[in-house]
């Protein structure tokens, strides 16, 4: 029956011949008034919870001769027609480039989810997500909130609904420590290194191999700054420890240790290396100080030091504390049985052990005060969880998968690992949520590492009250806030004393960026600045208030697309001192400048390295670039003569 409607019950009992027997009482009940209600004569009403009740709903208490009897009728509520649809979850927050898996349901006007299959909906994505993915938002490249990024449609006709229904979500994109994830994968040929970009990799692929060499390439990990990837590799027949700088693609040998070596990791100021190498058939613990002339004068066996202390057990997956002072690494003992242990590398205190046996280690917290560790479970598995040092049980996630290796992101927000049953690699948020596929089960990943940050730690968004509006004449100054409307396009004309120069601005791909130009530009705060620095064929620069002020007295965070260089003249991009500090000061190219560009060869630089030039473009001079070009060169800290002076910016929108 469906919900609300009405039936009449009647009960009798018999002997066991069958034969009907008149009952001296007889008393109705229903054990939930969700189910619904019945009267004392049996006229059952059905309620709001749809469903099977076979246990429990309608129960008839009959008396005979003081004996009571007592039946339960089962029952089946049908939920009536659809009238809303939802997303779960809704409101999610979702990092750069990152997969939100999301449901959709279907109830009735009571909250009884009705079974609707997923293809039955349509999907539509906002231009903070991109991709067709059903029922998966993919994060685009930039920060902030976005309202409505997801939706969902259920047609008319669908389900047996008379009208189309829609529902929508918002999402928050947010800052991630790391878009690079080096994976070893062991193939026929024995074994290979990709590097992942969560930015632009399809899920479910390991998309770009960074060597093409031929030879073996294992043990991925990172140079402290992210510029260099370290691993091993045997074009000399043996394994060594290899670096391979990203920008330049220069690779060079570390080691020439005798017998090989493998796991290599590097101390947190570059200055030193903890390696394994074989001794008496066991894997056991090495560390060395860098010579400054390594590529001539590599780390030996000979110049290394050994930590580990005998050779009743091998030692494997050492990681360097933050602080340099202390080395993790996994114990397997002679009964096979593995376990976690800190080392001093100054071998002047006895390791220690810290985790209990089936315990293996996956590196450090940022802090340095606890490690990221599995727990083996009885089919072998493991559990993946954070240890706080002094403690002896671990706080677990619970993605619903077990996993065979794992490595946490450089800020901890994440965790990229291989499961147990498909061998694939999956990309989870640390508190077990929001799994997606990153590498494909063909690939057999074996090891993982992340590279250190790309970008400096993000500035939050300004404290706004009420709706986030547009600044206006007289307005305090503050940071974007996220109030520009992007469903207008934007365009500028910069009025100088030697011309004008129009330009077309980038909302849909920079809007924090753009908000912020607008601002200044209609509070007059460009008013009678100049373009105080020029430098001939590279750019000029305008922004900077005279006397040493702050800037506009506030720092914002990159926004930063693949889709923009700085490749010709008139590109208008961000001036900063580092990542995330963006403010008032802008330029325009006079040329081709691609080294400002935040990727080079499409792989992300590490624009948290102040010696990186990262910077936001938003923009590009579409009339008047002779007026940028011509500009005298000038070096403000020098200059006598005066420079071209904005004398106003006018912001055009349609």
């Amino acid at each position: 029956m469906e919900v609300g409607d009405s039936i009449q019950l009647s009960s009798f009992a018999t002997d066991r011949f069958g034969n009907e027997l008149e009952l001296d009482e007889l008393v109705w009940s229903v054990s939930n008034p969700d189910i619904g209600s019945i009267t004392e004569s049996g006229l059952f009403t059905a309620g709001t919870t749809a469903g099977e009740h076979t246990d429990t709903g309608i129960t008839a208490r009959g008396t005979l001769n003081k004996i009571e009897s007592v039946t339960v009728a089962p029952l089946t509520i049908i939920a009536g027609g659809v009238e809303f649809i939802h997303i779960v979850p809704d409101g999610d927050s979702v990092p750069i480039g990152a997969g939100s898996p999301f449901v959709v349901l279907a109830t009735d006007v009571n909250g009884n989810i009705i079974d609707v299959p997923e293809e039955e909906f349509e999907y539509e994505y906002s231009i903070g997500g991109r991709g067709q993915e059903v029922a998966v938002f993919i994060a685009g490249y930039e920060i902030g909130d976005f309202e409505n990024a997801i939706t969902v449609t259920l047609p008319a006709g669908a389900a047996g609904n008379d009208e189309a229904l829609v529902v929508q979500s918002d999402i928050t994109v947010r800052q991630r420590s790391s878009n690079i994830i080096a994976v070893e994968v062991v193939d026929q040929d024995g074994g290979g290194i990709f590097l992942i970009d969560l930015e632009t990799a399809q899920l479910g692929s390991a998309d770009t191999s960074f060597s093409e060499n031929g030879m073996v390439e294992l043990s991925p990990s990172w140079w402290p700054d992210g510029s260099r990837l370290v691993y091993v590799s045997d074009p000399t027949g043996q394994l060594q420890v290899y670096t391979l700088e990203l920008a330049s693609r220069e690779i060079l040998q570390i080691t020439d240790v005798a017998g090989g070596v493998s796991m290599p990791n590097i101390s947190s100021d570059g200055s030193s290396i903890v390696f394994v190498s074989l001794a008496s058939d066991q894997w056991q613990l090495y560390v060395a100080d860098i010579p400054e002339d390594v590529a001539t004068n590599p780390v030996t066996l000979e110049s290394s030091v050994r930590i580990s202390p005998d050779d009743t057990a091998q030692h494997i997956l050492p990681y360097w504390s933050p602080d340099g002072m202390t080395i993790l690494a996994s114990q397997n003992t002679s009964e096979g049985l593995v376990r976690v242990m800190l080392f001093d590398p100054a071998v002047e205190l006895e390791p220690e052990v810290i985790g209990p046996f089936g315990s293996v280690g996956f590196g450090w917290d940022p802090d340095g005060k606890s490690i990221r560790v599995g727990l083996a479970t009885a089919d072998g598995a493991l559990d993946l969880g954070t240890l706080e040092l002094g403690t002896t049980t671990p706080v677990f996630i619970e993605p619903g998968l077990e996993f065979l290796v794992a490595a946490w992101a450089p800020d901890g927000s994440e965790v990229v690992a291989i499961d147990s049953l498909l061998g694939a690699g999956w990309l989870l948020d640390s508190d077990g949520t929001g799994l997606r596929r990153v590498v494909d089960a063909a690939q057999v990943p074996t090891r993982m590492s992340w590279r250190p940050r790309e970008y400096g730690d993000p500035v939050p968004i300004p404290a706004f009250e009420g709706e986030p509006a547009m600044l206006e004449p007289g307005d305090e100054l503050r940071g974007p806030v996220g109030a520009l409307d992007t469903s207008l396009s934007y365009s500028a004309v910069i009025s100088t004393d030697a011309g004008d120069i129009e330009l077309e601005l980038f909302d849909n791909v920079a809007p924090m960026t753009v908000e912020n130009f607008v601002n200044l530009s209609r509070t007059g705060f460009y008013d009678g600045l100049e373009f105080q620095r020029v430098i001939e064929k590279f750019v000029s620069q305008a922004g900077d208030p005279p006397g040493g002020e702050d800037g506009a007295g506030y720092i914002f965070n990159d926004e930063f697309s693949r889709g923009l260089s700085h490749d010709s003249a008139g590109v208008l991009s961000m001036a900063n001192a580092g990542s995330n500090t963006n403010g008032s000061q802008f330029f325009i190219t006079h040329a081709a400048a691609n080294w400002l560009d935040p990727y080079e060869n499409d792989v992300a630089k590490n624009c948290a390295d102040d010696n990186v030039s990262c910077h936001t473009i938003f923009g590009r001079v579409t009339n008047g670039l002779e007026i940028v070009t011509g500009m005298t060169e000038r070096d403000p800290e020098t200059a006598t003569e005066p420079a071209v002076k904005i004398l106003g910016i006018l912001i055009v929108e349609s």
